[in-house]
């Protein structure tokens, strides 16, 4: 069984990293750090960037956009912390590929269920889905999904953090 799971939520630029980063490093545990997200342009590089900002450079950083739970299962026993960052471009790149949102969900899932039955402690960043209004039907559609998956994801957590304008208000 997982030691801790940590989720942290929030909006855009809310302080989410930041804060997950903290915890993580007030911990002392030897972390890995779960980079879903890859800089496929410019906007998108310089946000990796500035998120992996204040992560110490003993950690190990794996980037994996879709088999989270694989990388999981293969640092089992290396590590006593892993840091995931983030469920919400998880999810995208699941649904992208997958194109069915129970699928997806599995997948979400079975990454929680690689976690419960490890020995690491883990933080998991997501973004909040539920306080903006979606243009168009995919980004409503991605915005839908999130929601049922942060669902899922808090309540596997033990703590759940929402980031306020850089502040972390403990709602679990």
């Amino acid at each position: 069984m997982a030691k801790k799971l940590v989720l942290i939520t929030g909006g855009i630029n809310s302080g989410k990293t930041k804060y997950a980063l903290e915890l993580a490093n007030q911990s002392n545990k030897k972390t890995v750090y779960v980079k879903t997200g890859n800089a496929e342009d410019s906007r998108t590089r310089e946000l990796i960037k500035a998120c992996e900002e204040g992560k110490p450079l003993n950690w190990l950083t794996v980037a994996e956009d879709k088999n989270v739970d694989a990388v999981l299962m293969n640092i089992r026993g290396l590590s006593e912390m892993v840091l995931i960052d983030g469920l919400t471009m998880l999810l995208s790149k699941l649904q992208e590929e997958l194109q069915n949102d129970n699928k997806a969900i599995q997948r979400v899932e079975a990454l929680l269920e690689v976690l419960k039955d490890s020995e690491m402690d883990a933080i998991i960043i997501t973004n909040e889905a539920g306080n903006g209004v979606n243009a168009n039907e995919p980004a409503h559609k991605l915005a839908a999904l999130l929601g049922t998956v942060n669902k899922i994801a808090a309540q596997a957590a033990v703590e759940v953090y929402l980031m306020i304008a850089g502040i972390p208000v403990k709602i679990k």
